[in-house]
């Protein structure tokens, strides 16, 4: 029997007491006298008692016992990790292939960053202002033209999906001035061209003279000034209707200045090089948040928790298994050390091994 069993099972008693127990069984224990011992040492008559050899065997059963022990306590755990195997073996293989491309994306935007951060003009917060920028225009146009429309005696629906499109053209319109700002930039950067680094050059492209105004380029300029100025003259018409001249050279104008304001904005929101290191940061965030994603699969996390978890009792269970031998190892000497009448006080000098067997390990011969 197993010197404490397991404390999860009803009824069985906790280490402390088993060790009291069989502490007071080897208190209670005599040997039968043969003859009176007079010396100290151990005497050579005085073989292996019976006692002695039980107590080798009780001390060589601890440990496969409480082993035994924890295999039953670690049963459903294993279990459980077994069955989460196979999803969890895949989701670790996904992740893990996965790695490479995040590590891939992080380079591609440090190389970017490294070889461009000095050429960017757009502020980090470029992109909120500028979406900042953009609602208050579009807002502005649509109660513009809305509020014409209804006072025209439009039904207020009508009046805001029209308000609503002619708002969106007049913004589009403006967003030229990106264009426009990227042939400037260029142009700019191509004075340093010459001198670009061996981190530059996979984007020359960035750096070559934009040479003005391409043909394709000045018909979008004029398109989007003349989608501004239709709009600009649509509302001057209908508030002259209502309420005369000067009141539609007003918000006529007001409908202008949206469209120069679009475009303005757009102008100064524009740059390739801010563009091209954002795009790099993105894709690279991209990346994380998928290798993430992978990492927080369930079934590898329970999976991970089931082995930890049966790990730990078997460990446990072992360290009780070592202790338990050792506690019967120390309970050996106590009965001995009650009958120096029989088995003398200690070994005599020189003949330490004379104490008894040394508990073997399972296989070992005797």
């Amino acid at each position: 029997m197993s010197l404490w069993n397991r404390p999860t099972r009803a009824g069985t008693p906790s280490p402390p007491d088993a060790a009291i127990a069989l502490r007071d069984e080897m208190d209670q224990t005599a040997l039968q006298l043969v003859d009176q011992a007079q010396a100290v040492s151990r005497p050579d008559a005085v073989g292996h008692t019976y006692k002695e050899l039980e107590l080798d065997e009780r001390a060589i059963e601890q440990e496969p016992l409480f082993a035994a022990d924890g295999e039953h306590a670690a049963r459903d755990a294993r279990i459980a990790a077994a069955g989460l195997s196979p999803r969890a073996q895949t989701a670790r293989q996904l992740a893990d292939d996965h790695l490479p491309s995040v590590a891939r994306a992080r380079q591609r935007y440090e190389d970017c960053l490294e070889a461009l951060g000095a050429h960017r003009v757009r502020g980090v917060r470029g992109k909120l202002w500028y979406g900042a920028r953009t609602a208050l225009l579009l807002t502005g146009d649509v109660a513009g033209i809305s509020g014409a429309a209804i006072s025209l005696g439009e039904v207020p629906l009508n009046a805001f999906l029209l308000a609503g499109s002619a708002s969106v053209a007049t913004i589009a319109a403006g967003l030229v001035g990106k264009d426009v700002r990227a042939v400037y930039l260029r142009n700019r950067r191509a004075r340093v061209a010459e001198h670009l680094g061996k981190a530059q050059e996979p984007y020359r492209h960035l750096f070559t003279d934009g040479q003005g105004f391409s043909r394709i380029l000045r018909g979008i300029v004029f398109a989007s000034a003349a989608v501004g100025l239709v709009v600009g003259i649509s509302i001057y018409g209908l508030r002259t209707s209502i309420e005369g001249s000067l009141s539609g050279l007003v918000f006529g104008a007001l409908a202008l200045s949206v469209a120069i304001g679009s475009f303005l904005s757009s102008f100064a929101y524009g740059d390739e090089v801010a563009d091209q290191i954002d795009a790099a940061r993105h894709d690279y965030e991209v990346e994380l948040r998928r290798a993430r994603a992978l990492a927080r699969s369930r079934a590898w996390s329970q999976y991970e928790r089931h082995q930890t978890r049966a790990a730990s009792i078997r460990d446990e269970y072992a360290q009780r298994g070592t202790a338990a031998r050792i506690a019967v190892t120390g309970a050996k000497w106590r009965l001995l050390s009650r009958n120096p009448g029989v088995v003398g006080h200690g070994p005599a000098a020189g003949r330490t091994e004379a104490i008894g067997r040394k508990a073997r390990t399972s296989g070992d011969p005797r």
